[in-house]
Order: structure tokens, then C-alpha cells, then sequence
């Protein structure tokens, strides 16, 4: 009995690990496109490593948008669970950001710390 339990123990690591590693081979950001769903996002790439631990909301509406973090350092912008655009550089988001807090733009958003 206490065999059988270890082989099937291990033939579901084996299994579990063997897919984590598929849905590593398969992230192709290429294949996504603006306006996917969060579902389809995880669908093609996966779960990301990362969700920021603020998000952004766009004045004068409702809009919010979350960045999703990949280990190759790709960011997506989720706007109403949907993405929105994909940015490479990390600075050039901070840079984004920056200019789209400041209340003179007028189409500035606030940015909200979740805890």
C-alpha cells in the first residue's frame, strides 16, 4: 500500500511539474493581442510572476488598469480585465506613469496603493 501511495505521489509531481514547464516553453507574447481577456491571457502565457500592488484609474471615469509582471520583463497593461498594451522597459512605465499622474494632463489618473 505504502508503495503505491509513493508511485502515485510521484507520478502527479512528475505530471504537475512537467506541465508548469510546457506553459513556461509556450509564452509567446506574440501571440497577444490588445483587447484579450485576463482568462486568455493566462490561457497563452500563463499566471504572471508579479501583479503590481497598486493599479491606476483614469480620471472622469472608471476605467482601472493592473500591471501583470513576467520574468522576461514584460509588463501588461489589464485595463477592465483586459489587456491593453505590453511594455518591455520597466522605466518607461515609471516614466508613463509620471506623466499620467500629473494633474495638469488632462487626461491624468490617480494611482491607488492596494495593501
Amino acid at each position: 500500500m505504502r508503495y503505491l501511495f509513493l508511485l502515485l505521489f510521484n507520478s502527479v509531481w512528475v505530471f504537475s511539474f512537467s506541465q508548469q514547464n510546457d506553459i513556461e516553453g509556450k509564452r509567446d507574447f506574440t501571440k497577444l493581442k490588445p483587447g484579450m481577456s485576463e482568462k486568455q491571457i493566462i490561457k497563452c502565457i500563463g499566471d504572471p510572476e508579479r501583479i503590481e500592488n497598486f493599479f491606476t484609474i483614469k480620471a472622469g471615469s472608471n476605467d482601472t488598469t493592473v500591471f501583470w509582471h513576467y520574468k522576461n520583463n514584460y509588463t501588461l497593461f489589464i485595463t477592465n480585465h483586459y489587456l491593453q498594451f505590453i511594455e518591455r522597459n520597466y522605466s518607461q512605465i515609471l516614466v508613463r506613469l509620471q506623466d499620467w499622474a500629473d494633474p495638469r494632463n488632462k487626461d491624468s489618473l490617480k494611482v491607488i496603493y492596494s495593501k
